[in-house]
């Protein structure tokens, strides 16, 4: 079954709303209308009989034989009774069987033989000491006249505003709904042409133009990160390119000479346990990604941990002629998964190894701010150019190829990252060029001291 459009449902809707509103409307006239039409005819009733009293009045006992005497005006039927009820003069509609008792200025309502409504006034009155009854009778015709007309109006009308509402309705529906079809259309384009450089154009500040914005923020987030996977996928497929490649060969030529053989094997166990650590990274990488990077937390003395790092790297840095000096302040407790921990700071370190050179100084630094403990790692050595600020952090980047050794994929400063932000943290970097570097941990601090 075929479904109906948006469009043609918003039509319906406003036309049925349309006609409820123009029905509505059209009954409370039809109410007003025949209020006032009964209004109408009872003040003409009641103004008939109060002058036919007046009349009377002026014609004294004598009023049988006066001539001036109308008992027919106005649609309004007036006959006189005497005190019993008797009819005296006048005139009573044949189609009114029903008479009901006198009652003095009331007004009632009686039907004739066809239903119609009548309406009754009596007065009471004396005339030169005679009490009589004068009684007046109209017919509700202004109601039929009034049902005769507006009946067929109000057909006609509805007809009228229905086919009114349906074009109107689908024409402002139509103008209504084109942004959305232009936003539909430009993510049809996108999605069959594979462009991610479109974007919705739509200048307004209402809900649509808050929903194109949404859109293309979206669309700018889906290029970026399209752009990181191809990037990803190519810097992959260029590192392995190398270890690949060494397997290869070693393995060639340790199938063609038998006295290689073994060191061939060794060549070949290094380079796969170095993709193997890679591998490994990038595993731990996508696991922060999709926000499922395990964390064995617990609380940590990250002074004595410091401590225990920098004690272990000064050794390092002797035999590469740097010196490892250390700023740890005491009991700064943190809750935080040890291993992961050490091996952002190692990670840290070693980069200020690769990069700052002989003769420089790393300083390894952690102190309390507030609810947060500082852990900073310093050197000056070169620094790093301010337009590659954002890029260090950056899957397999490294600023400068050349001072990197084989073992360095350009994935540590990514998963520093990746560590310290699945604690709740956060990782900056402070640099300039040929004044040093310095990166700062920031994690979530313990209030209370272990011992």
């Amino acid at each position: 079954m075929r479904k109906i459009s948006f469009v043609n449902r918003l039509t319906v809707w406003y036309s049925i709303i349309l006609i409820i509103i123009a029905v509505g409307s059209m009954a409370l006239l039809w109410e007003m209308g025949k209020q006032r039409v009964e209004d109408t005819s009872l003040t003409a009733l009641v103004e008939q009989v109060s002058e036919m009293e007046n009349r009377l009045t002026e014609a004294g006992g004598d009023f049988e034989y006066s001539k001036g005497l109308r008992f027919y005006s106005d649609d309004v039927y007036i006959s006189i009774y005497d005190e019993d009820g008797t009819l005296i003069e006048g005139r009573w509609p044949a189609g009114v069987s029903t008479k009901p008792d006198f009652t003095d200025r009331e007004k009632k309502t009686v039907s004739d033989s066809s239903g119609d409504d009548w309406y009754i006034y009596d007065s009471l009155c004396k005339v030169d000491g005679r009490t009589v009854w004068i009684r007046g009778i109209t017919e509700g015709r202004y109601g039929r006249i009034l049902s005769g007309f507006m009946w067929p109006t109000a057909v006609l009308s509805l007809l009228g505003l229905l086919l009114a509402a349906i074009v109107i309705g689908r024409i402002i529906a139509v103008r209504s709904l084109q942004p959305v079809r232009n936003i539909i259309s430009t993510v049809e384009g996108i999605r069959n042409s594979g462009d991610l450089s479109r974007r919705v154009e739509y200048e307004g500040k209402d809900d649509l133009g808050q929903l194109a914005e949404n859109f293309n923020r979206l669309f700018d987030k889906v290029e970026v990160m399209v752009d990181k996977e191809k990037q990803f996928t190519a810097d992959v497929s260029h590192e392995l390119k190398t270890p690949l490649a060494v397997i290869t060969s070693q393995s060639e030529y340790a199938l063609e000479d038998s006295e290689y053989a073994g060191k061939a094997l060794k060549t070949i166990n290094s380079e796969a346990k170095r993709m193997d650590r890679m591998i490994g990274s990038l595993r731990m990488l996508a696991g922060s990604d999709s926000g499922n990077m395990t964390l064995a937390a617990e609380p940590v003395d990250l002074s004595e941990l410091c401590t225990s790092i920098a004690d272990s790297q000064k050794l390092i840095g002797q035999s590469l002629n740097i010196t490892v000096e250390e700023e740890i302040e005491e009991n700064i407790i943190a809750n935080a998964d040890t291993t992961l921990v050490i091996r952002s700071i190692l990670n840290l370190i070693d980069n200020a190894f690769k990069y700052a050179g002989e003769g420089s100084t790393v300083v390894l630094g952690l102190h309390g701010e507030g609810n947060e403990a500082v852990c900073t790692v310093s050197d000056n050595g070169p620094g790093i150019r301010e337009e590659n600020l954002d890029k260090i952090w950056d899957r397999f980047y490294r600023e400068d190829k050349s001072r990197s050794s084989r073992d360095s994929w350009g994935l540590g400063l990514s998963m520093v990252r990746a560590i310290v932000e699945a604690h709740g943290g956060s990782v900056s970097v402070e640099s300039s060029e040929n004044k040093g570097c310095s990166f700062i941990i920031r994690l979530p601090k313990e209030e209370k001291t272990y011992d």
